[in-house]
């Protein structure tokens, strides 16, 4: 059996499909890691042009419909949220790593507003995203 390494690169990767067992070249997606053999990742890394990687979580999201609004997020448009969040990710972090880290800053601002709706007797709406939910908290400390 062939040993194989996990690897990816910010700018995305476009790879010879016999590395990972198809025809033509794959793209591979910025940030997405993907399992080619130890030489070939060893070259790659070794002329900067990818970086080692974590093999991706294959447990499904515990959310109740394991989709949510991050499930489709390119890296772009997670490090502008990442950001919205005051959280600035490092330029190798991985894509699902990125995606759990919004994930998480979502769900502890989320966490922070409903200690204060409880204060103030506010039963958020289950379809309410944060924005709205500091509206309606905004909106009680203003009577």
């Amino acid at each position: 059996m062939t040993k194989t390494m996990w690897i990816a690169n910010l700018s995305g990767l476009m790879i010879p499909g016999e590395v990972v067992g198809e025809g033509g070249v794959v793209t591979i997606e910025p940030g997405e890691a993907v399992e080619v053999p130890v030489s070939y990742a060893t070259s790659l890394i070794d002329d900067g042009l990818a970086y080692k990687a974590d093999e991706p979580d294959t447990e499904p999201v515990a959310d109740e419909g394991g989709e949510d609004a991050y499930s489709a997020m390119s890296m772009d448009a997670l490090r502008e949220e990442a950001e919205k969040l005051d959280y600035r990710p490092p330029k190798n972090i991985g894509l699902e790593t990125l995606r759990d880290n919004v994930r998480d800053l979502v769900r502890a601002q989320f966490d922070e507003l409903d200690t204060k709706a409880k204060e103030l007797g506010i039963t958020p709406d289950e379809d309410w995203t944060v924005e709205e939910y500091q509206a309606a908290i905004e909106a009680a400390e203003a009577q």
